[in-house]
């Protein structure tokens, strides 16, 4: 009877798991299955509030802000390659401003908590796709190339691609996906 009650007891434990993947720090996580990063804040309650609707008013104000505050080092910390940061990437006073912008549009989920030393607790979330928006630009300004309708990054010294229509051997049929990478090694000394 006891080890059925363990099966039991497994099981079920396993499938009250959410599929969570994702970093969790002190103050918030970082889900990669919902694209989502999160941000716990918490507020309190001033000495100089007048009433309990200004303290309550003031101590959200408060949690909202150590909120985003969260979200900020979070998303300073994620990579955006395997060298450099989101926070190394924000060389550029506009993309910083940008990445700031997309944090200051989180929206709160759930209800506050009021804890018993009279704070409050608030959740902020930001979609992963918002602070991609503001990454991502620098990456699409590369020149391209437009060959057989597939986009071929192209560097300066690259040369311009023959016409096929020219050299005879046009057969109606386009070409699929890009399968290979060629690399210019010109001035490596190779």
């Amino acid at each position: 009877m006891r080890p059925l009650f363990l099966a039991i007891t497994f099981l079920v434990t396993l499938s009250a798991q959410d599929n969570f993947i994702g970093d969790v720090f002190e103050k918030g996580s970082i889900n990669y299955g919902d694209r989502t990063i999160q941000a716990i804040g918490i507020g309190f309650i001033p000495e100089n509030v007048i009433n309990a609707g200004q303290a309550r008013r003031s101590a959200m104000r408060i949690a909202k802000q150590d909120a985003l505050r969260q979200l900020i080092e979070i998303v300073n910390g994620v990579n955006v390659t395997s060298e450099t940061t989101v926070s190394g990437a924000m060389f550029d006073d506009v993309i910083k401003t940008q990445v700031q912008g997309a944090i200051r549009g989180a929206r709160q989920i759930g209800q506050p908590k009021y804890l018993s030393d009279t704070s409050v607790e608030v959740v902020y979330e930001v979609k992963m796709a918002d602070i991609s928006r503001v990454l991502l630009p620098m990456a699409e300004k590369a020149p391209t190339l437009t060959y057989d309708d597939v986009n071929v990054g192209v560097s300066t010294t690259a040369a311009a691609a023959p016409n096929q229509e020219q050299a005879g051997t046009d057969t109606g049929v386009k070409s699929g996906g890009v399968t290979g990478i060629i690399i210019d090694g010109t001035g490596l000394g190779l």
